[in-house]
């Protein structure tokens, strides 16, 4: 499970940290990577790590084809893996208010659900790994600046943080 070796080599590489956040309440997308206009990017792994007390929360990966628009939002520092690549045209957003319009959906990735088994104190529980190299062995490619990458929590949050982390490659178009 994980990277081969070529494709962690040949590709620039990036990473996104995301320390813990509070999420909007009935949130919808949380977090977005953009496509670009001048390299193909690659995402090649999303990693969700829930704050939560006695919830359950779900997550799933949508590929949308316009932006959103409105919310509040800030664009994490994404960080080249080799300091010798350039840097990254992607963009990462996180929302800690929704967006007024969610981006045209062309589909639904994948979807996980993530709970807490402690309901009296806030805890953090096992990681959501969306694994984009394997089994599938394609990542989601996102051909363009009209493409995006959400993590949507489908309109049910309430007093939930999460940490999280994105790896992509960009190549040249």
């Amino acid at each position: 499970m994980g990277l081969s070796f070529k494709e962690s080599e040949s590709n620039p590489t990036y990473m996104v940290g995301i320390p813990a956040f509070a999420l909007a309440a009935n949130g919808t997308d949380v977090i977005t990577i953009s496509g670009s206009s001048s390299r193909v990017v690659k995402v090649l792994r999303v990693v969700l790590n829930p704050i939560l007390a006695g919830k359950q929360v779900n997550f799933s990966i949508v590929k949308r084809s316009t932006a959103n628009s409105g919310g509040t939002s800030t664009t994490p520092t994404v960080v080249a893996l080799d300091s010798r690549d350039q840097a990254a045209t992607a963009i990462v957003r996180r929302y800690t208010a929704n967006p007024t319009t969610l981006g045209t959906e062309v589909g639904v990735i994948a979807n996980a659900t993530s709970a807490s088994l402690n309901s009296s104190s806030t805890s953090t529980v096992f990681p959501v790994v969306f694994d984009f190299t394997s089994p599938l062995g394609k990542p989601v490619t996102l051909n363009g600046d009209s493409e995006f990458l959400s993590v949507n929590m489908g309109g049910v949050t309430t007093g939930t943080s999460l940490i999280a982390y994105i790896m992509f490659t960009e190549d040249v178009v």
